[in-house]
């Protein structure tokens, strides 16, 4: 409550920390490049330091230039921020299960933990988020001549996660950020509660912020909301996609916000407009894998799934029991064995087939099947459009 109160927001004090190692050169480069792109006629001569000084993320001290907590969390190097901030940054966890059905004994079918700069967290968590989501081809973009094939749940995603990293109270040195992406539904946690007056959260306007620097950087290059919280936006899309409204959860006590992007139809609405946010769906109508991709490739949504398991090796039972089966032979007959035949699948030890050692890997061509196989390396180094 008190570092809420201050006058002086936390991301605005000084570091005394190196300038000459505070910094990671390649995430201020990729963040000039696409501030240049947003915001047209600022002057790109100048140094790395001059415009990071020029914004407010750096200060002088007896004539010295010093990072701010902002420009070591959106920029830092490694080190400093390991210095600065004693956890991760975020925590991305894909579940193989609902949101209210008791933990499977594989807790999550893929995990990710950033503990680096913002800039680099952004990335990594885009480049999941394509890996896994549906992809539908809708033309070429006319002005690049690129495919356009961005989710089209993606931009509420963005403005989730991107609050998401920008409001999270940082002075709290034992909790992390954590995005869970369940069949049913995408649930982002935040240390730290609204930030204000909880009654005026979803009202147009200008709202007070608790990281003013972080979040100016990030809308800088429109990758959120300019005022405001975004909620009224994105309740507004998801419900067009034909989902249930988006809800939230201010927790005063606990000091934690909590937001629900469901992946459940309303009741007017039996199939999703277009695939959104989350990994695809499975056989039974939940959303755990390819989706929509299904009618493209003819596999189950099960098998998808396997596929999207088998990047790591895994065995059988771990298989079965990430699908929640109980019939060894009937999973084999309808999944494993079909994959095999067609080389989406193969064994690590294909001498020993029946070996209590055996794990299932997916081949390159199973990889092929995956949406967004092969397209870490793009969106690492590009954020997807931010004018969507």
């Amino acid at each position: 409550m008190l570092r809420d109160a201050a006058e002086d927001r936390w991301d605005g004090h000084v570091v005394d920390f190196p300038l000459e190692e505070a910094l990671d050169s390649r995430a201020i480069r990729w963040y000039r490049l696409h501030f240049s792109q947003t915001n047209p006629g600022f002057d790109e001569s100048l140094t790395d330091e001059e415009f990071l000084y020029q914004w407010g993320y750096l200060a002088k001290r007896d004539g010295v230039l010093v990072p701010t907590r902002a420009a070591i969390l959106v920029f830092g190097s490694p080190v400093a921020i390991h210095q600065m901030l004693p956890r991760p940054t975020l925590d991305a966890q894909w579940i193989p299960a609902g949101l209210h059905d008791p933990l499977p004994e594989m807790r999550w079918l893929d995990r990710v933990v950033y503990e680096e700069n913002l800039i680099t967290t952004w990335q990594g968590l885009v480049a999941k988020y394509y890996q896994y989501e549906p992809r539908p081809f809708r033309g070429i973009d006319p002005h690049t001549l690129m495919r356009d094939d961005t989710p089209p749940g993606y931009r509420v995603f963005r403005e989730a996660a991107i609050n998401l990293l920008i409001h999270q109270d940082y002075a709290d040195h034992s909790r992390k950020a954590v995005i869970k992406f369940y069949r049913d539904g995408v649930q982002f946690w935040n240390p730290g509660d609204v930030f204000g007056a909880e009654e005026h959260l979803l009202e147009p306007g200008e709202k007070e912020v608790r990281n003013p620097r972080i979040a100016a950087a990030f809308r800088r290059l429109a990758l959120c909301e300019q005022a405001g919280t975004g909620l009224r936006m994105m309740q507004a899309l998801w419900h067009d996609l034909g989902y249930q409204t988006p809800s939230y959860r201010n927790d005063r006590a606990h000091k934690a916000f909590e937001f629900l992007l469901p992946l459940v139809m309303t009741a007017e609405q039996t199939e999703p407009k277009t695939p959104s946010s989350g990994p695809g769906r499975d056989q039974d109508g939940t959303r755990m894998g390819l989706g929509r991709d299904q009618d493209r490739t003819g596999l189950s949504g099960d098998q998808v799934m396997i596929l999207q398991a088998c990047v790591t090796p895994k065995s059988t039972s771990e298989l079965m029991s990430l699908m929640h089966r109980t019939n060894r032979t009937k999973f084999r007959e309808a999944n494993i064995t079909p994959l095999l035949a067609t080389g989406l699948l193969e064994m690590t030890l294909p001498t020993a087939p029946s070996s209590k050692h055996q794990r299932y890997r997916t081949t390159e061509a199973g990889k092929a099947i995956i949406p967004g196989a092969g397209n870490d390396t793009v969106y690492a180094v590009e954020p997807a459009p931010a004018t969507q």
